[in-house]
């Protein structure tokens, strides 16, 4: 695993964990997309047939693998865990729908520090459920929205799009496309599942199109990164199963390990009942007649 160095301050994802947000943009650092597929890697993917190639493989044809990969997957079990240097800052896990490889649900248990959380992105919403001490509505779910009077609430609210590129398995075909430099390491297993390992580097300058969201872009710009090391192991039928990337940045290494899990298990994800449910009133409301 090859180590990105820069002078930048470090990102907003490396040092504040403490929402959804930050689970978008660490992912958001892998979910970057290039220039359109070549007419061969193009018609190779819009058949939904197992790609067999006879040697190593080309980054385009990594990223058909992966597309078609993707497109075979309803459901997974997801788990991320980030380091700063020495200190966890970051363990999530939880269970996400899918549709053609697009993230349709997300269900996220989070552990930043001491503090543990559970949020829900179902039906375009996302539900927060925090720990007693953090929660005054007296309902045991939050609401997250553009009037959330709890600015970490209202974070979550702007970032849903963010959250349903990061969550989603397209992104990996977008990222292989994107690598100027694929090595492969070899077979190895991951939760039991016999994967191959690839080595990638991300040219930041070639992302086109919406595969990263504008505030990866920014933040990825604001830490100086122009390309991103990327570890990827993809499983027999194009499924990415573990992710691994690496940072260091004012001499703190920033390490994320991403893994999924679980596939095509049934998974029901559903927004809690309006009576658990506490909404905040718009922000215009808020303020004095």
């Amino acid at each position: 695993m090859r180590t990105a160095e820069t002078s930048a301050g470090t990102p907003r994802w490396a040092l504040a964990m403490s929402s959804l947000v930050s689970v978008a943009a660490l992912a958001a650092c892998g979910s970057v997309s290039s220039s359109p597929s070549t007419p061969a890697a193009t018609s190779a993917a819009n058949s939904s047939a197992p790609i067999s190639v006879t040697g190593p493989l080309t980054s385009a044809q990594l990223a058909v693998k992966l597309e078609v990969g993707a497109r075979s997957v309803s459901s997974a079990h997801i788990t991320l865990s980030s380091t700063v240097g020495d200190q966890r800052v970051l363990v999530a896990h939880g269970d996400e729908t899918l549709a053609a490889g697009k993230l349709t649900a997300l269900n996220l248990n989070e552990q930043v520090g001491a503090l543990n959380m559970t949020l829900l992105l179902v039906d375009g919403g996302v539900y927060v459920k925090l720990p007693s001490n953090l929660n005054t509505s007296g309902r045991p779910w939050e609401k997250a929205t553009a009037g959330s009077r709890n600015p970490v609430l209202r974070q979550l609210a702007s970032s849903i799009a963010s959250v349903e590129q990061s969550a989603s398995l397209t992104q990996y075909e977008s990222l292989a496309q994107a690598a100027t430099s694929l090595k492969t390491i070899g077979t190895e297993q991951v939760n039991g599942t016999a994967a191959t390992h690839y080595s990638l580097i991300v040219d930041v300058t070639k992302i086109r199109g919406a595969g990263v969201t504008q505030a990866g872009k920014a933040a990825l710009a604001q830490a100086g990164i122009t390309k991103i090391p990327e570890d990827l192991w993809v499983d027999e039928k194009g499924h990415p199963v573990k992710v691994w990337e690496r940072f260091t940045i004012r001499g703190q290494v920033v390490s994320t390990v991403f893994t999924i899990g679980q596939l095509n298990q049934p998974v029901t994800i559903s927004a809690p009942p309006a009576s658990q449910v506490s909404i905040s009133p718009p922000a215009s409301q808020l303020l004095p007649s």
